[in-house]
């Protein structure tokens, strides 16, 4: 969480000197993230928390909602990301290739060692695989960053920026898309998706009485 929020204030700041939509856009997907990891260690904490009589299960559908919060939140910023895309590219404004790059390389460092840190836990509960997927989704737009800084650097193509940060969007779609099926599935006590059910009906049906 301290790390992410070091690079999403990182972001803001030089996404704004740098006038780089790209950046800005990856500062929102890392304030998703802050939001997911603060929410996902939320969730872990209240379901270690023992069941009570009123709470006969316990608490640990709590991280079920908090997956759906998530999912929910970055699909919200991907339609703003998609607004000012296409404002922008009608409208094309200059951008630091330079300053938006070195930030954006930062970011990638420390996104790395976010997703490093989470995978070893992402089979274990859905929300932990909530945040990973919000970490994972913005390892691969600072990567989208970098690119269109290197760009925008060396031969001047200022359009890069808008067509780096609809990437971006895309990539929080298809992460949120996931987690929100997932959890929903939950929420509606299907079937996991690891489980044959009518292999578990025949295993039944062959015990004796």
């Amino acid at each position: 969480v301290l790390l992410s929020s070091a690079v999403l204030v990182a972001e803001l700041v030089c996404g704004f000197l740098a006038n780089s939509l790209a950046l800005l856009s990856d500062a929102g997907h890392v304030l998703t993230d802050v939001l997911a990891l603060s929410l996902s260690w939320f969730a872990v904490r209240q379901a270690e928390r023992p069941a009570t009589p009123r709470m006969t299960f316990g608490y640990h559908r709590l991280g079920i909602l908090v997956a759906v919060v998530n999912a929910l939140s970055l699909v919200g910023i991907s339609g703003a990301i998609f607004y000012e895309a296409y404002r922008r590219w009608y409208e094309p404004e200059p951008v630091r290739g330079g300053l938006m790059l070195g930030v954006a390389l930062l970011g990638l460092a420390a996104n790395l060692v976010v997703v490093s840190r989470l995978h070893r836990h992402v089979g274990e509960n859905l929300d932990v695989r909530s945040a990973w997927w919000h970490a994972w989704g913005d390892t691969l737009s600072s990567v989208g960053v970098v690119v269109g800084g290197v760009i925008i650097l060396f031969t001047g193509y200022q359009r890069v920026d808008t067509l780096v940060s609809v990437v971006i969007g895309i990539i929080i779609i298809f992460g949120s898309w996931r987690v929100l099926r997932e959890a929903v599935a939950v929420l509606l006590e299907a079937s996991p998706g690891h489980v044959e059910t009518q292999h578990v009906i025949d295993s039944i049906s062959g015990v004796p009485g």
